[in-house]
């Protein structure tokens, strides 16, 4: 692999859009889906070009963040106050915290095959800046 592309989370799942109601979450999800399908059409056959299904993500995180560390995903950290961005999935309703950026990081990182030329493996960087690898190296990823 040579690009990981990130495909389009479940915005139907944003605090910002599922504020408005079900017919907005409805679009937001579709939107979402649309966008990956035309990701997946366009790089699908592009040698060195995975695709990273945050939709798939960001959906699961939603269903049960505990499982993911945090203890919500459905509302805007900084919408609350006192809330601990730490334990909460977005920051703003869109964006993540730096929480939901670790989780994202480090379901990418157990996906791909990050093994720079080099021969050295991401897995150094990414320990530096705090995302929990699953294992100590890729070999025999995609």
């Amino acid at each position: 692999m040579n690009i990981a592309v990130w495909g389009v989370p479940n915005m139907g799942l944003a605090p910002a859009i599922a504020a408005n109601g079900s017919s907005a979450a409805s679009l937001g999800t579709t939107l979402a889906q649309s966008m990956n399908s035309a990701l997946r059409n366009r790089f699908t056959s592009e040698t060195g070009v995975q695709i990273f299904d945050m939709y798939s993500l960001v959906t699961a995180v939603n269903a049960n963040p505990t499982a993911y560390g945090l203890i919500n995903a459905s509302d805007a950290s900084g919408a609350i106050p006192g809330a601990d961005p730490s334990q909460y999935l977005c920051w703003d309703g869109i964006h993540p915290t730096a929480a939901g950026i670790n989780q994202i990081l480090t379901a990418e990182y157990s996906e791909f095959d990050f093994t720079l030329s080099s021969g050295a493996v991401v897995h150094d960087y990414l320990q530096q800046s705090g995302v929990q690898s699953p294992e100590a190296t890729t070999t025999g990823r995609k």
